[in-house]
C-alpha cells in the first residue's frame, strides 16, 4: 500500500497534465509531449524482428514515427503506402515528404525520393537509389547500378560502381564516370567530363564538349584504336570534333582523330617557344646521352633531331641557337648548324653538311665528305678538302687552301704555304688549280697577290711564268688572189692561208689588241706580199708596219710574225721566214 502511494505521488510530481499537452520535467508543456532537461530514448531489445508487426500508423498522414520492430525511423509526410510495413526496410531512415526507404539500412530524404536497395541513400526531389550501396541526390537522379552514385539533375548511373554528376548525364559502363551536362560514359572504366560528350572506349577519358564519336572502339577490353584521352572542341551534335586525341597505342593527334605517329599534327603550325634570349645559366636538356630523339632545348633555343652517340647532344656540346640533325652530329658553336653523318660545327656561326665534315673556324662552312674548314670564314667543299687560311676556300678532291682569302680547286694541289695565313702578303696564293695525285701534289696554275701567274710552277718570278711548252691552235683563213684587206684571223694567234692560186697580198688584219701576237703561215706555194702601211688600203687600225717602210714579199712558202701595238694602232712585223 505504501509503494502504490509513493508511485502515485512521484507521477504527479514529475508529470504535469495541462489540457491535452503532457510535460515531463516542465510545468508548462507546449506540445502533446514536452520533455525538458533530459534525454529521450525509444528502445527495443535485440535485432529487428523476423516477424514484425505493423508500424504504429500506416497509410497517408503527417507523423514522426519510431518503428521498433524494424528499428526504423520516419518523420514528415506520407501520401500513400510508402511508410507502411512492406515499404519500410530494417534499420532504415526516411524524412521529408513521400519518401520511401525500403532497403536494409537505407536512407531517403527530401521529396518523392526512393532508397530501394540495401545500404542505399536517396536525397532530394524524386531521387532514386535502387541499386545496392547506391547514392542518388538532387532532382530526378537515378543510381541503379551496384555501388553507383548519381548527383545533380536527371543524372543516371546504371553501370555498377558508376558515377554521374551535374545535369542529364549517363554513366552506363562499369566504373564509368559522367560529369557536366548531357554527357555519356558508356564504356567500362570510361569517363566523360564536360558537355555533350560521349566516352565509348574502354578506360577512355573525354573532356571538353561535342567530341568526335564516329569511330569503332571496344567498350569492354583494351584495343589499340581505343581513345584513352580526347578533348572535344565541336560546336553541336552535328558538328563534332576533337582538339586532341590519344589512342591506346600511344599515338597522339592534334587536329586529327586518327593519329599515325606518337605526335601527329595536321592543318596547323607547331610552336615551341621560350621567353627572352637563351639562358645564361641553362639547365640540362630534356634528355642526355645516347639515343634517338627530336628535342627542343628551350634554355639554349637549340634543336636536335636524329640519333646521337655518347655526349654530343648533352648540355656542354650544344651551342646556343644551334641546330643539329642526322647521325651523331655536333653543333657546339653559337648559331652553328650540323647536318648529316658525324659532322661537327664547333665554331661560332659555323655550318657543316655531309659525312664527317668539320667546321671549327668562326663563320666556317664544311660541305661534302671528310672536309675541314678550320680558318675563320673558311669554306671547304667536296671530298677530303681542307681550308685553314682565313677567308680561304678549298674545293674539289683532297685540296688544301692555306692562303689568306685564297681559292683552291682541282685535286691534290701543292698548298705552297707551310702555315695558314691570317693576313694578306704579296706572295699569298690567291688562286690555285691543283692537278696532283695521291702520291704527288702539284699545281697546274697559281695566281699570287703580286699578280704573278705560274703555269706549271708554284713560284712564279714574272707576271707570267710558264714551266713547259706553249702551243697555239691554228686557224685556216681563206683569201683571194690579189689584194686582201681587213682580214679577220678570229681569236687566234696562228693562222694558215688557204685559197690563192696565184700571188696574193695582205694589207691588214682585224682584232688587234695591245701585245697580241699573230703568225701568218703560207704553204700555198704562191708568193705572199705583206703590204706596208704606207700603201695599205685596209682600215688604219688594221694596217701593218713592216718597219722597213716597204712591202715584204715571201717567195713560195713562208711566214710572217707580227705583234700589235695599241700606241701605234698598227701591227708590227717582228719576224719573217721565207
Amino acid at each position: 500500500m505504501k509503494k502504490i502511494f509513493f508511485l502515485t505521488s512521484f507521477c504527479f510530481s514529475s508529470i504535469i497534465l495541462f489540457a491535452q499537452n503532457v510535460g515531463i520535467g516542465t510545468l508548462l508543456p507546449k506540445a502533446r509531449l514536452h520533455v525538458t532537461d533530459s534525454s529521450v530514448a525509444f528502445s527495443a531489445t535485440g535485432a529487428a524482428s523476423a516477424t514484425p508487426g505493423n508500424p504504429p500508423i500506416s497509410g497517408a498522414g503527417r507523423r514522426m514515427m519510431w518503428y521498433a520492430d524494424k528499428g526504423a525511423f520516419r518523420a514528415g509526410h506520407a501520401i500513400n503506402q510508402e511508410w507502411d510495413k512492406n515499404n519500410i526496410g530494417n534499420y532504415s531512415f526516411a524524412t521529408g515528404s513521400t519518401n520511401q526507404a525500403s532497403g536494409l539500412h537505407s536512407v531517403a530524404m527530401g521529396y518523392g525520393s526512393m532508397a530501394a536497395s540495401n545500404e542505399s541513400f536517396a536525397m532530394g526531389n524524386n531521387a532514386q537509389a535502387t541499386g545496392f550501396n547506391t547514392i542518388a541526390m538532387g532532382l530526378t537522379s537515378i543510381a541503379s547500378g551496384s555501388a553507383a552514385v548519381a548527383i545533380g539533375y536527371n543524372n543516371n548511373s546504371t553501370g555498377n560502381y558508376a558515377v554521374s554528376m551535374g545535369a542529364i548525364n549517363n554513366a552506363t559502363g562499369t566504373s564509368a564516370t559522367a560529369m557536366g551536362s548531357f554527357s555519356t560514359a558508356s564504356a567500362d572504366y570510361s569517363s566523360a567530363y564536360g558537355r555533350y560528350l560521349k566516352s565509348k572506349s574502354f578506360g577512355g577519358f573525354a573532356t571538353g564538349l561535342f567530341n568526335d564519336t564516329i569511330y569503332t572502339a571496344s567498350a569492354t577490353a583494351i584495343a589499340s584504336s581505343n581513345r584513352i584521352f580526347e578533348i572535344g572542341n565541336g560546336t553541336s551534335n552535328s558538328i563534332r570534333s576533337n582538339a586532341i586525341t590519344v589512342l591506346q597505342n600511344g599515338n597522339t593527334g592534334i587536329g586529327t582523330v586518327n593519329p599515325a605517329a606518337r605526335l601527329h599534327v595536321i592543318d596547323s603550325s607547331v610552336v615551341f617557344s621560350a621567353s627572352d634570349i637563351a639562358s645564361f645559366s641553362p639547365n640540362d636538356p630534356p634528355i642526355s646521352g645516347e639515343g634517338r630523339r627530336m628535342m627542343w632545348y628551350a634554355d639554349k633555343a637549340a634543336f636536335r633531331a636524329g640519333y646521337v652517340l655518347t655526349n654530343r647532344w648533352d648540355k656542354d656540346s650544344i651551342g646556343k641557337y644551334s641546330f643539329a640533325a642526322g647521325y651523331n652530329t655536333k653543333a657546339k658553336g653559337i648559331y652553328s648548324t650540323a647536318w648529316g653523318n658525324n659532322t661537327e660545327a664547333t665554331g661560332d656561326k659555323a655550318s657543316t653538311w655531309g659525312n664527317f665534315t668539320d667546321a671549327t673556324g668562326e663563320n666556317a662552312t664544311a660541305w661534302g665528305n671528310s672536309t675541314n674548314a678550320f680558318g675563320n670564314n673558311a669554306t671547304a667543299w667536296g671530298n677530303f678538302t681542307t681550308a685553314t687560311g682565313e677567308n680561304a676556300t678549298a674545293m674539289g678532291r683532297a685540296t688544301t687552301a692555306r692562303g689568306f682569302s685564297s681559292l683552291v680547286i682541282g685535286l691534290y694541289n701543292d698548298p705552297v704555304l707551310i702555315n695558314p695565313e691570317t693576313d694578306i702578303t704579296p706572295n699569298t696564293p690567291l688562286f690555285i688549280v691543283g692537278n696532283g695525285s695521291f702520291l704527288i701534289s702539284s699545281n697546274a696554275l697559281l695566281v699570287r697577290k703580286d699578280g704573278n701567274v705560274g703555269i706549271g710552277t708554284s713560284t712564279p718570278n714574272t707576271l707570267i711564268d710558264i714551266k713547259g711548252d706553249v702551243a697555239y691552235s691554228k686557224n685556216t683563213v681563206n683569201v683571194l688572189n690579189g689584194t686582201n684587206n681587213d682580214i679577220n684571223p678570229g681569236r687566234y694567234s696562228f693562222i694558215s692561208i688557204d685559197g690563192p692560186t696565184a700571188a696574193f697580198s695582205l694589207s691588214g688584219f682585224t682584232g688587234g689588241v695591245d701585245g697580241k701576237i699573230l703568225t701568218v703561215l703560207n704553204l700555198t706555194g704562191q708568193n705572199m706580199t705583206i703590204v706596208s702601211q704606207t700603201s695599205s688600203t685596209s682600215s688604219a687600225v688594221n694596217r701593218i708596219n713592216t718597219l722597213s717602210g716597204t712591202d715584204i714579199v715571201t717567195i713560195g712558202n713562208g711566214s710572217v710574225t707580227m705583234q700589235y701595238s695599241s700606241a701605234d694602232d698598227r701591227w708590227m712585223v717582228i719576224a719573217v721566214r721565207e
